[in-house]
């Protein structure tokens, strides 16, 4: 995020939403940033204030809309309203086949409980690579109609701090 010293020194320890690169709500509490941000499509990110030994892993979250069908059939269904989720959002390096960090930057949906990270085709591509394994996976539900094909590789990855411009 360009300018962080600046949010740092007007929002430190607070969340804050942004939608392109004005900050549209803030506060101490995420529930409140939550409220305050209704049904807008933001990044949402918690502000270190910086003091020496304090330090948090943080990311944004990207509020995302499901889509007007999906949610009238949740809301029909289950009687609740469901049209948004967050996707906590990183920024990443990867290391290719010629052993050197990429110079692009690429936003990534992190999944902190996943073992195994899939990513496009076109990454790999990027990358060079040319070393897999062909497998199938399934999500939670180890069911034959949820398998995906995959090819599977070994890659290295570095996460940039501050880097969500």
């Amino acid at each position: 995020m360009e300018h962080y010293l600046e949010l740092q020194k007007k929002y430190p320890n607070m969340y804050i939403a942004v939608k392109g690169r004005e900050v549209i709500a803030y506060g101490k509490r995420l529930s409140n940033v939550l409220k305050k941000t209704e049904r807008v499509e933001c990044t949402i990110e918690f502000i270190q204030s910086g003091e020496l030994f304090a330090y948090q892993a943080s990311f944004p979250l990207r509020k995302v809309r499901l889509g007007e069908e999906i949610e009238k059939k949740l809301k029909e269904a289950f009687g609740i309203g469901f049209h948004e989720v967050f996707y906590p959002i990183a920024k990443a390096r990867f290391k290719g086949t010629n052993e050197t960090w990429t110079e692009k930057l690429f936003t990534l949906i992190f999944d902190t409980g996943a073992s195994i990270t899939l990513f496009p085709t076109e990454i790999a591509n990027y990358l060079g690579l040319i070393k897999f394994v062909e497998h199938e996976m399934t999500g939670v539900a180890r069911k034959e109609e949820c398998k995906l094909p995959v090819n599977m590789s070994r890659v290295r990855v570095r996460l940039e701090a501050r880097a969500y411009a």
